[in-house]
């Protein structure tokens, strides 16, 4: 029997595209190739599992110069958390648990450290993390699903900033008996909340994210 194993491989590629048309217009699409991470069935050289997605692509309407009003619409992280890690190779455990990508609109406000967010997001099985049953199926096919998140910034000294922040998601992803099974059915909708922050004192950054269904 194989007693030692060695590997090299791809964990993830990425290529992010941002373009401008007008002024005020914003468009984002990001492409993800992770034959790691993959849902898809099978090995690592599995067809199934090599395949490049459209991990996000949105439409921005908005420019501070004008108004601190914007609105989105797309593929997107929904407004939920801080999903944020200091860690360039390991996702936070938030993350992990609850962060949603979903399909849906988002009308936000930012201006003198406040920012505010919220998204109506199309229900059924998302992405990750966004499950609302929909006539009993997991087909996305609704606007039942919203989330809510606003956090507050404040720059203390030239070199120290603090920000905290919370949020509320009308349907997470542990709606399902365990163990969880992405883009599967909900029982019923199990709402989540979160509370974070974060502190920025020159070179140092300190974060956490608290969330509970």
């Amino acid at each position: 029997r194989t007693k030692a194993t060695q590997e090299i491989a791809v964990s993830s590629v990425q290529l992010a595209m941002t373009a401008r048309p007008a002024k005020g217009v914003t468009m984002y699409a990001e492409m993800l190739y992770d034959p790691e991470q993959n849902f898809g069935a099978g090995t690592l050289t599995a067809v199934t599992r090599n395949t490049i997605t459209m991990r996000k692509a949105f439409v921005l309407i908005g420019d501070k110069d004008w108004s601190p009003f914007y609105v989105a619409a797309g593929k997107m992280d929904a407004p939920f958390g801080l999903m944020d890690t200091v860690s360039p190779f390991t996702n936070s455990t938030s993350w992990h648990a609850f962060a949603p990508l979903v399909y849906g609109g988002m009308v936000g406000f930012d201006s003198g450290g406040l920012n505010v967010r919220a998204m109506a997001i199309v229900g059924g099985a998302q992405f990750r993390g966004a499950n609302v049953p929909v006539d009993g199926t997991a087909v996305p096919s609704k606007l039942n699903n919203f989330a809510i998140d606003a956090s507050y910034t404040l720059g203390l000294m030239e070199d120290v900033e603090v920000m905290a922040g919370g949020s509320y998601i009308h349907g997470s992803a542990y709606c399902q008996a365990y163990p969880v099974v992405h883009f599967g059915a909900c029982a019923t909708r199990v709402p989540a909340w979160a509370a974070y922050g974060r502190i920025r004192w020159g070179r140092l950054e300190v974060m956490g994210d608290f969330a509970k269904t």
